[in-house]
Formats: C-alpha cells, structure tokens, sequence
C-alpha cells in the first residue's frame, strides 16, 4: 500500500510554486518528487523524482528566494543509517 507525505508548497516566480511531496510504500521505498504548477495549479512539466540512495523519511522541506532559486531537502534512510539529502534548483521563468 502507498502512502503520501505532504504536499509542501513555496511561491517561486509569476505566480507559481513549486510542490514536494514524499511518496511510494515502505516495502519499495518512499522517493521524494516535486514539480512546479502554474496559478491554475496544472502542472508545468513532469514530476521529478528526488530519490537518492534510501528510502525518503517524512516530508520534504522547501526553501526559496525570490529570484526562483532554492533548496529542497529531505532525511533518507539507507543500509548504514540515515542522511541529510539537499539538492538545488532553480525554478526561472519562462
């Protein structure tokens, strides 16, 4: 069974945000995903899925400035323990 953590939302540029959740089950692991959706909340794009080496524990946080750049970052579980993932990225308008 899947379960959903989240959805965390940041206003980037033009009216836009950025949405992060944590998703998948614990027996074939949680991946953190985000993607940016216009004012009318459609989304701009594919989801991109932030999984790094674990499984993704809770929910993702967001932080940006208001030239669209930013930071997301989430604690991943893996075989030796747990660790901090942050990842940039830049959400420019178009």
């Amino acid at each position: 069974m899947g379960t959903t953590h989240g959805p965390v939302e940041v206003e980037v540029q033009d009216h836009r945000r950025l949405v992060a959740w944590t998703e998948g089950s614990v027996n074939e692991g949680l991946h953190v995903r985000a993607v940016t959706v216009g004012d009318d909340g459609s989304a701009l794009g594919t989801p991109i899925d932030l999984g790094f080496e674990g499984s993704a524990i809770g929910r993702p946080a967001v932080a940006f400035r208001d030239d669209g750049r930013g930071v997301l970052a989430f604690v991943e579980s893996n075989e030796v323990g747990f660790q901090l993932v942050v990842t940039r990225s830049a959400c420019a308008a178009p």
